[in-house]
């Protein structure tokens, strides 16, 4: 009898320790820290000189274009492993897309025009490093104001040339996304210059303040009719250079034309996308009506939660808390919101 009790006792150990594990993301009070293994990510590990003026247009505009963002070379360092990641997983997800979208189940050839590839930092440690840096968590967290934010996924946008359908249809970030809340962004990287006939995006300004247009289903608040008759202007940053960045906020309307690159080359950009630590899931309604375009990224976690929980597991890692010290640009400009 003692060696098997012995041998229970230690199970229940390994089963405590394990089950403390599991819930130690519900108590981390600090980010995931990591040293760069590539010489160029330094850079990502330092904060970005945000002014109020940046934090102003986008909670006025409800998008921000930051030039210089980032060096050149920054981004050349890394593009070599978002582009191998991209190849390797592509056939994977394409598949969804197909899946959930009606005309791409209908049109081969627009499957094979834009090859989104999702959560790219668990796929390769390098991108991880990448995604999760200070450079870009801690401006996610100055823009939306708050003191902590976590990742909700990233995703390659690698659009082939094309000059007939392959445009990105008007649409906004949160109608496939489970969180509730306003503190919800995305933050769109350029891996080369890009010119302006390879479709960098077009925002509806002030559209995520329109609160009776939010209230619309999907099919009227993305009609391209409808939003031309809203008035909202459209502001398009045209050409940017590897390194600079656009964010803009999770309610805010965008689109995008086809790649019509005069040398047919692929227009490849990665989505980043974070949101305030604390923040709800969306009620169980709103749930059950989300597009299925994130399905690769929720199905991990989101059976797991109830509606209206606060969204906190390893999927949606911590990547970042402003030290007590630490002041940030503060903008009244959300309050309008």
């Amino acid at each position: 009898g003692e060696p098997r009790g012995s041998v229970l006792g230690l199970c229940l150990l390994l089963l405590v320790v394990l089950v403390g594990v599991a819930g130690a993301e519900e108590d981390l009070g600090t980010a995931v820290h990591f040293t760069p293994q590539i010489a160029a990510g330094a850079q990502l590990q330092e904060p970005f000189e945000l002014k109020r003026k940046h934090v102003d247009t986008f909670w006025t505009k409800g998008h921000v274009l930051l030039r210089k963002f980032v060096s050149p070379e920054t981004i050349a360092a890394y593009r070599p492993f978002v582009v191998d990641t991209v190849n390797e997983h592509k056939h994977i997800h394409e598949l969804h897309d197909a899946n959930v979208n009606p005309l791409r189940g209908q049109d081969e050839d627009l499957v094979m025009q834009f090859h989104r590839v999702y959560n790219l930092w668990e796929k390769n440690p390098k991108l991880f490093e990448f995604t999760m840096s200070k450079r870009f968590a801690k401006l996610a967290a100055d823009l939306l104001q708050v003191d902590a934010v976590r990742l909700y996924e990233d995703q390659s946008f690698f659009k082939e040339h094309s000059t007939t359908h392959a445009e990105t249809v008007w649409h906004d970030d949160v109608v496939s996304c489970p969180m509730g809340g306003r503190e919800f962004l995305t933050i769109w990287v350029p891996l080369h210059n890009i010119s302006k006939a390879m479709g960098t995006m077009t925002f509806a300004s002030y559209s995520h303040k329109d609160k009776g247009h939010l209230k619309l289903p999907p099919e009227l608040r993305f009609d391209e009719e409808r939003i031309a008759k809203r008035g909202f202007p459209l502001t398009s940053y045209g050409a940017m250079a590897a390194g600079d960045i656009t964010v803009h906020h999770g309610f805010t309307l965008h689109s995008a034309p086809p790649n019509m690159d005069p040398k047919r080359r692929v227009r490849e950009a990665v989505a980043i996308q974070f949101f305030a630590d604390g923040t709800k899931l969306k009620g169980a309604k709103e749930l059950r009506d989300l597009d299925p375009s994130d399905e690769p990224t929720t199905k991990r976690w989101l059976p797991r939660f109830a509606p209206e929980q606060v969204a906190r597991c390893p999927e949606l890692p911590l990547a970042y808390v402003r030290p007590t010290d630490e002041k940030m640009p503060v903008s009244k400009m959300k309050d309008e919101l």
